[in-house]
């Protein structure tokens, strides 16, 4: 029989390694990754998720590694699942097709931040992209090889992760910070130095001598104008529940003059300028907490009041039934509530399946239910697990 030379990526056959070359060429020309460095991610965001999805191409590599005890623990299990990748695609592939995956993988694994902080991290490489993202919530630890990136965890961390914005006010850099679940990050392009105004700032105190209060009072108000500058471009869109941070008087500006301040949620008093994205968080993590109780106490107020009405939806077989016609208006979820299932393809009902890894399944409805509500215009609350317990542990409130 003929030696033949099959194509890693279509599984055409050649006759000689020459021809398979220049079908590679030609027709599977790869963005070799690190030709663009590759990027670590903090905090996950829906465009990362939606980026990740897009990359389909075999063979993507998704390693998903919840955090443990110590940094250097971390990484030498990083570095062993990388090993377990590499070993499976050496087994398929020639050497010079998997050299350009293993270098990034390589890259991500010595660039990614395993400090506390973080829940957990997941690693994706193809021939496209070299990503590395931290998770708000822990993962199960794998290695995917498939022709789509592993992306359910960034789902489910993504819909049931309170998101949020942190600004940092201070004398001499303030900083807006991307927050996710207890996962901070700095906005790129958000620092505003020498935020005080200098403009004209001696020339003005020769002027305004005779009262010193008058003189700061305007500082402020310049100060919260240069903020609210290089601030509305990162909001505008997507305006997240915001909570500031600084001393009392520039908090007290902001509140009183911000075009944004109607998004502030919460406001946390001290010094805050050399404070470290990890440390920041948890010094804000109260004010979250105070918000999601505030959110989840509407949200379940919203739900008695459909009901009153009965324009409410329990269980997951109604819900799902009733999202996809379009009509969910908030849904309304326990926290790690999740249903694996088939969907019916001439019923489009759901089945319950036990045998989650099968190709046929999908592994959670509910994480799908989210994106359904959310593409038609709806809402969605995640709540304390047990609190839907009598509604099938999720409900969702209808249009008509």
């Amino acid at each position: 029989m003929t030696a033949t030379h099959p194509c890693p990526r279509c599984e055409v056959h050649f006759p000689d390694d020459s021809d398979l070359e220049n079908h590679l060429a030609i027709n599977h020309t790869p963005r070799v990754p690190g030709a663009d460095a590759p990027r670590v991610v903090t905090p996950l965001e829906s465009s990362e998720v939606r980026g990740l999805q897009q990359h389909a191409g075999y063979p993507a590599v998704s390693i998903l590694m919840s955090h443990g005890t110590t940094v250097d623990g971390d990484r030498t299990r990083l570095k062993r699942l990388a090993l377990e990748a590499a070993t499976r695609l050496q087994g398929e592939f020639p050497r010079r097709d998997t050299e350009p995956l293993l270098s990034a993988l390589d890259t991500l694994i010595a660039a990614a931040d395993l400090n506390p902080g973080h829940e957990a991290i997941g690693v994706f490489v193809n021939h496209d992209i070299a990503t590395a993202v931290h998770l708000p919530i822990p993962v199960r630890e794998r290695v995917v090889i498939d022709a789509t990136f592993a992306t359910r965890d960034l789902i489910h961390a993504l819909h049931r992760s309170p998101k949020y914005r942190v600004l940092v006010l201070s004398e001499h850099s303030t900083c807006l910070y991307a927050g996710c679940g207890a996962v901070l990050a700095e906005v790129a392009g958000s620092p505003i130095l020498a935020a005080e105004a200098h403009s004209n700032g001696r020339g003005e105190r020769a002027r305004m001598t005779a009262d010193r209060s008058v003189l700061r009072d305007g500082r402020l108000r310049r100060y919260v104008g240069n903020v609210d500058a290089v601030l509305t471009p990162h909001i505008r869109g997507r305006e997240l529940p915001l909570i500031i941070v600084g001393a009392t008087r520039r908090v007290a500006a902001f509140r009183d003059h911000s075009a944004h301040r109607a998004l502030v949620a919460d406001a946390v008093v001290g010094g805050f300028e050399r404070t470290s994205p990890r440390e920041l968080a948890e010094r804000v993590w109260p004010s979250i907490a105070r918000m999601l109780t505030t959110q989840r106490g509407e949200a379940l107020r919203e739900l008695d009041g459909a009901i009153g009405k009965h324009r409410a939806a329990f269980g997951v077989d109604e819900v799902w039934s009733l999202a996809n016609e379009g009509r969910g208006a908030l849904l309304i979820a326990d926290e790690h509530y999740e249903f694996p299932a088939r969907i019916g393809i001439d019923t489009g009902l759901l089945e319950a399946a036990e045998d989650v890894t099968h190709p046929d399944v999908v592994d959670d409805v509910v994480d799908e239910i989210i994106e359904i509500v959310l593409a038609k215009g709806g809402r969605v609350a995640i709540v304390s697990d047990g609190t839907l317990g009598d509604h099938g542990r999720i409900a969702m409130t209808l249009r008509h």
